[in-house]
């Protein structure tokens, strides 16, 4: 679950730090660093509701919503397995979540 978390949201920085620099920018990796992940889900929260933001509003689109409503999804399943431990997780569950993922990339 962590690895599918952490992919979509590196996919994100990157996506979202190309927006502001040029792919092979040096600044890109700083521009990345910049990115934290209670503001991507706050911004994600906001793209689900229906309610973006007036900084985010202008990329909404239906791969974005995927994107955000995967992140979401994927940041509470994250925090759940790595710091719930009575929490029982099965094969298929983890591979949902994967697929999830995948088809949010």
């Amino acid at each position: 679950m962590s690895a599918a978390y952490y992919a979509i949201f590196h996919l994100l920085v990157f996506e979202g730090s190309g927006l502001v620099t040029d792919v092979g920018d040096r600044l890109r990796s700083q521009v990345a660093r910049a990115f934290s992940h209670t503001d991507m889900k706050q911004t994600c929260r906001s793209i689900v509701s229906g309610k973006p933001t007036d900084e985010v509003k202008w990329l909404m689109n239906g791969a974005s919503f995927n994107a955000a409503k995967t992140f979401n999804g994927l940041q509470k399943a994250r925090h759940r397995a790595d710091y719930d431990v009575t929490q029982i997780h099965n094969r298929a569950d983890v591979q949902a979540l994967v697929s999830e993922t995948e088809a949010a990339f």
